[in-house]
């Protein structure tokens, strides 16, 4: 199975000069499995035509666990005294939305979760910026504003309301998400908890534990381009914002993969039960 590249800082700094120069792609990887992948994103990413990868041994972090490992995982983070902050992460399309909700499902009102994608940047203001066409890049959320929530609710001093992000609208809604200072677990799921750019590094300090949930690289592309065309794009349009913006966004993701305590690959897709989640806290999981 193919799996993301993974780089080194020094060679991430190669890659960076590489890219300037328009020349090709020098860079080290961790396995044999990420050539593949490497000469991918060169060649369709960044249009170079010739690709250049150099190996060096080292092993895979990735283990592989079913959804009802993780689960029990989480529920010995309710043992733990106080608050237990829980991030998951990963690539867009990696699962890491289907995977939070079923903890909502197993562990009902035990749980909370307050989604990274709250803290997008409003359209409007994306517009301004100009930005909007590329919206889910790192520097297109209120960092700043997701790190000092994650913080109060670390502190686990008072009740907090949290925003959500709205699929439908493709906006966030202001203080819709309820977290009682007696829940003990919260869960934040995004592409950027392990991230050290844009300000994204100080979110790490607030989560006591990450999981990072790995996919094949190709398997993640057919599931973006599907999300997207399930939005309302066309086959067309899907494949370019994939290519253009989902993809690049994941390969910079995966970069910072071994700051997780935890690399998995989901062995089965998670099944979420028939009934509905308990709590109002627990609405419309991004």
């Amino acid at each position: 199975m193919r799996r993301w590249p993974t780089l080194d800082l020094d060679s991430a700094a190669i890659f960076s000069r590489i890219v300037n120069y328009d020349i090709g792609v020098i860079c080290f990887l961790t396995s044999m499995s990420c050539a593949h992948d490497l000469a991918l994103f060169g060649n369709r990413i960044f249009g170079f035509s010739k690709v250049v990868v150099m190996l060096e041994p080292g092993s895979d972090p990735v283990v592989e666990m079913t959804v009802e490992e993780l689960v029990a995982r989480a529920c010995t983070l309710l043992n733990r005294p106080g608050r237990t902050m829980l991030g998951i992460t990963g690539p867009p399309g990696a699962g890491k939305s289907t995977l939070t909700q079923a903890l909502v499902v197993a562990l009902g009102a035990d749980l909370v979760v307050v989604p990274m994608d709250g803290f997008h940047l409003s359209n409007e203001l994306l517009e301004q910026m100009s930005r909007r066409d590329r919206k889910g890049a790192p520097d297109t959320y209120d960092v700043a504003g997701y790190v000092s929530l994650l913080r109060r609710i670390r502190d686990r001093e008072e009740s907090v309301y949290a925003p959500r992000f709205d699929r439908e609208l493709e906006q966030s809604i202001g203080s819709a998400q309820y977290v009682p200072a007696v829940t003990r677990l919260v869960v934040t799921e995004g592409n950027y908890l392990l991230s050290v750019t844009d300000g994204w590094a100080e979110v790490r300090d607030t989560l006591d534990e990450v999981w990072y949930v790995d996919l094949d690289a190709h398997e993640i592309e057919q599931r973006l381009v599907a999300r997207r065309m399930s939005h309302g794009d066309s086959l067309e349009a899907a494949r370019d914002w994939v290519m253009t913006v989902d993809l690049p966004n994941g390969y910079g993701v995966c970069q910072s993969r071994d700051r997780a305590d935890l690399i998995v690959q989901l062995t089965a897709t998670p099944t979420v039960g028939a009934s509905a989640p308990r709590g109002e806290n627990q609405k419309e999981l991004s």
